[in-house]
């Protein structure tokens, strides 16, 4: 919408009408096939991505909402006798880096 309002716009200024329209005229004309090409390959990419695209992902359901509650998820469980951690969970450890 923004482009054919510019487009229209600018079209008098790109025909040479009006006064020192001459000047300005290549400056209208290379505005113009600029938003016509940009329009057009937006257009066609979006349109190429949505083909591409293919399977839909599945929505969320509540079971994964839960799954991913779960202990075991981004860390080791802690037991009942081994303690400590927030919300039961040991951050994985990592190895250190010899100096």
């Amino acid at each position: 919408m923004t482009t054919v309002t510019t487009v229209c716009g600018l079209t008098p200024l790109a025909l040479g009408i009006g006064r020192g329209a001459d000047l300005r005229a290549p400056l209208a004309i290379a505005v113009i096939g600029g938003l016509v090409v940009a329009t057009a390959l937006t257009l066609i990419s979006c349109a190429g991505g949505v083909l591409r695209g293919g399977e839909r992902p599945r929505a969320r359901t509540r079971e994964d909402a839960r799954a991913a509650r779960r202990p075991g998820r981004g860390g080791t469980p802690v037991t009942a006798a081994g303690g400590a951690g927030q919300a039961g969970m040991v951050p994985t450890p990592v190895a250190e880096v010899p100096r």
